[in-house]
């Protein structure tokens, strides 16, 4: 039973393996962004001004992963502006500079003709189907608490005593 369930997720798996691929090159040939900056460049564009804290939610991504995202945003490419939260000082608010919202409206643009390429030789009720499916999948495995299970490893303590070296002369 377990091993059908498997077969059964390997196309979507694959297909979802082959978009990142194709979409990472388009982002990495038009901009040079890693996966990283580009979803924070693209998080910006799609919900407008936001904190670090609500990025790093929206990208599912931990917040030093979207702290080094922002960096590469703000001093390589001057894509991202740092804006005070007015009673916060600690707070700051990311919005895109007008650079880079053009930016990355152009590498959008082409994604979005990438997608559609993809999507051609598909009629528009599955695509529907395929897209309320995917958002049914997307909700159950948001709500799946993975299985405990027992280290492979053989875990080995800080307070084991250390082998003693032996040097030659």
């Amino acid at each position: 039973m377990v091993r059908a369930c498997e077969d059964s997720l390997v196309p979507l798996e694959d297909a979802a393996r082959a978009w990142a691929e194709v979409s990472d090159k388009t982002v990495r040939r038009m901009c040079g962004l890693a996966v990283e900056p580009w979803r924070v460049a693209a998080a910006l564009y799609r919900h407008g001004m936001l904190p670090q804290s609500r990025l790093s939610a929206l990208c599912h991504t931990h917040k030093v992963m979207i702290s080094r995202a922002v960096d590469t945003l703000v001093r390589q490419k001057q894509w991202v502006l740092r804006l005070p939260a007015g009673t916060d000082a600690r707070v700051r608010h990311l919005i895109l500079s007008e650079k880079g919202r053009a930016e990355v409206a152009v590498v959008a643009e082409a994604l979005a003709e990438l997608r559609d390429q993809c999507l051609a030789g598909i009629g528009p009720g599955e695509v529907a189907h395929m897209q309320a499916l995917l958002r049914r999948l997307e909700a159950e495995v948001r709500h799946v608490t993975p299985p405990p299970c027992q280290p492979r490893l053989q875990v080995i303590e800080h307070n084991a005593p250390a082998r003693a070296e032996t040097r030659s002369a």
